[in-house]
Formats: C-alpha cells, structure tokens, sequence
C-alpha cells in the first residue's frame, strides 16, 4: 500500500509541475508577446508606405529584428485610428502613426518611442472648378477622419477664412475615399501620398489646393513610431530592443531610397510610382540626426505647436507637457547598443 500511495504522489507531482510549466510558457512572461529561448516574439503594425512601411520591412528582410532577439509578425493597417485602437487592445506591442493621429495618441495613453520623418506629403485636391480653399464652402470633401489629412484640411480650412462647419467632411478610407474621387462622386479630397497619386492622374484638370509646406516652418508634421506607455515601462529591454533594430533599418533606408521603394511595392502591392512621390516629399531623418534632435528637445517644440492646433479644433481640451508622451530615452539607450 504504501508503494502504491508513494507511486500515485509521484504522478500527481509530474503532472503539476507540467502543468506549471505549460502554464507559464503560455503566458509569454511580462513582455506581452511570448519568449523562447531568448527570442521574444511581437506584433507590430505598420501603413503601406515608406514611412510607417519600410523601417519594419527592411528590419525584417535584411535581419536586424533576429540580429537583436526579437521575432516579429508583422500587420498592416491602412490608417492610423485602427492602427491604434489594435495597440490600445494589447493584440499590438509597436506601431506607427501619422502627426495627425497624435491628438488620440495623447488623449488613449500611448508612448511616442521615436519620430519617424517630417512628412510634406498631404494634399487637399479638387475637381475642375475649384479654384482654392475658399472655394470648399458647401462642398463635400472626402478624408480619413482623425488622420494628418483632416488635420491639413482643417489648418487649410482656418487659414482661410472657412468654417470647418460649413464643409461637409465625409469619411472615407483611404482606397474608398481615391476611388470616389477617381469615378467622379466626391468633388475635393484630402489624403496623403502615396495613395492619393492615382487620383490626381485620374481625373484631369485636378487642381492641388494645399499641401503640408504651405504651413512650414510654423509647423512641422513629424509621424511616429510608439508603444502604450503602460507596455513600454513594463518592458523598456524589449523597447530598446526595437528600436536598435528600428535604427538600423532607419539608417539602411535613408541610403537606398530606390530599394525602399521596390521592397514596400513588393510587401504591399502599392505601385512603385506612388511610393516614389514620398521620397521629395519627406525630411528623412537618420538615428544620429534623431538623437541630435532629442538632446535639444528638438521634437518637444514640434508636438507643442500640434498640441494647440488640437485644443483649437477640440481634439484636446487641453495642452499637455510633451514629455508626458514622448519618451526618448529608449531611443538614446538603443544608440549606444552593441549592433549600432
């Protein structure tokens, strides 16, 4: 009897002890992905152009994500606000956004790890017989709500005189909204590069009303690359740890801009020729210039004058100190790693 007692203890200790060990592989740790053998796997989202694209396709191609210890899925999102309700819901660990989206960001608790590039590549654009900005008084306008292309048509909108109010600002995708454009159903359109390229070719006479640079130097439009605060201070390793394969990929872009161009084409099925208008129409910036630019705070002065746009257009009810949602030091740690 007591050979058999001892024999049914030893079963039910090995079958909790696989229990705890299934367990606690299952849960991936405190990293919010999962973990094996010193790899930690993540979810990152990315837009289909060469900035909220390429860094992360290239991380991917040319082996930096590996060469750091990281395995990374990658899902791609047409637009910022769907990007970051998948961040706020945990499914996504890093992702990127446009200047636009960065009201949301602040308002939802998200964490800006690093700026991207400063992006020219908005447009607001108009049928024949629409002469200026003034002229969208009454008319419907297709844009991607709570993206940089409703925060150009609005800045556009106010410096000219217009009541936003009196803009039927009609929400659209942005495949939805160049298609309505293209077929003659929407009279103006705001959207940015790449995807708004075949609409201007499509219908001709189409007059570009405004751009980014019309509101240069007073403000800068610089897109993102962020985490949930929540998960970057959980895990500030596997932070560092994306942004030194981020660098990486940073630096390798800003050299081969061409085969930025056939690597995001191939990813994304975006033509080549709408990728290649993104290339005048971006400051790219390199890891060293960014770092640069963190030393001075440089970045704070940029979100600072978004910041007031947003309270004006009731994004925000208020203003908030930038560096409650920028943190850089993940950024800074990350220049001084081993593979940099």
């Amino acid at each position: 009897m007591r050979r058999a007692a001892l024999a049914t203890t030893i079963v039910l200790l090995t079958a909790l002890t696989a229990s705890c060990s299934s367990s606690a592989s299952s849960s991936g740790g405190a990293t919010g992905g999962s973990s094996s053998g010193g790899t930690v796997s993540i979810t990152v989202g990315y837009q289909p152009d060469l900035h909220g694209g390429a860094p992360v396709l290239i991380a991917q191609q040319q082996g930096f994500f590996k060469k750091v210890g990281l395995n990374v899925t990658l899902q791609q999102f047409s637009s910022g606000p769907p990007l970051f309700t998948a961040l706020k819901s945990g499914s996504l660990q890093f992702g990127y956004e446009g200047s636009g989206v960065a009201a949301s960001v602040i308002n939802g608790g998200g964490e800006i790890l690093t700026v991207d590039s400063l992006n020219y590549g908005d447009e607001v654009i108009a049928n024949p017989g629409i002469a200026s900005v003034a002229d969208l008084r009454g008319k419907t306008v297709g844009v991607d709500l709570g993206t940089s292309a409703q925060m150009i048509l609005d800045l556009a909108l106010e410096k000219a005189g217009v009541p936003v109010s009196s803009v039927n600002e009609v929400n659209f995708t942005p495949a939805a909204g160049a298609a309505a454009y293209e077929s003659h159903h929407l009279p103006a359109l705001a959207l940015w590069v790449p995807p708004i390229v075949p609409a201007v070719k499509a219908v001709a006479g189409t007059k570009v009303l405004v751009t980014d640079r019309q509101f240069t130097p007073v403000y800068e439009f610089p897109q993102f690359w962020l985490a949930m605060k929540s998960y970057a201070q959980a895990n500030p390793e596997v932070v560092t740890k994306f942004l030194e394969a981020w660098i990486m990929a940073d630096d390798w872009r800003a050299s081969h801009l061409n085969q930025d161009v056939s690597i995001v084409s191939a990813a994304t099925q975006v033509p080549a020729s709408s990728l290649q208008a993104q290339i005048p129409a971006t400051e790219w910036l390199t890891g060293t210039q960014l770092a640069a630019d963190y030393a001075n705070n440089t970045e704070y002065t940029w979100y600072s004058k978004l910041e007031q746009f947003f309270v004006q257009d009731k994004l925000m009810t208020s203003a908030v100190p930038p560096a409650q949602f920028i943190d850089t030091s993940y950024f800074m740690a990350a220049m001084k790693a081993d593979h940099l």
